[in-house]
């Protein structure tokens, strides 16, 4: 997805893997799953957000149920414990 900003700059945003839950309901969320990828166009600019980067720390049945990190609130349909775990990585895109 490109994205025209009004100064004449463009984003090249993409991701690989995306969520869409709540078709059925009034409200409806677009979620990034796993990393986002979003590229200045004209200053060779790279940032890569990482969403829930420990999450193989986090995962298994014991570790779900006892610390109830991964349950799904049945109202939202998100995983609460989890919405704000991201890492963010910005570097110069080097071109050969």
């Amino acid at each position: 997805m490109i994205l025209s900003l009004p100064d004449g700059s463009h984003l090249d945003i993409s991701s690989k893997n995306v969520e869409v839950t709540g078709l059925l309901y009034k409200e409806k969320n677009f979620n990034v799953v796993d990393s986002m990828q979003i590229v200045d166009m004209e200053s060779s600019i790279v940032s890569i957000t990482t969403f829930d980067p420990q999450v193989k720390a986090r995962t298994g049945y014991w570790t779900s149920f006892i610390k109830g990190s991964d349950k799904v609130n049945s109202e939202t349909g998100v995983l609460d414990n989890r919405r704000d775990l991201i890492k963010i990585e910005i570097f110069k895109q080097v071109e050969d």
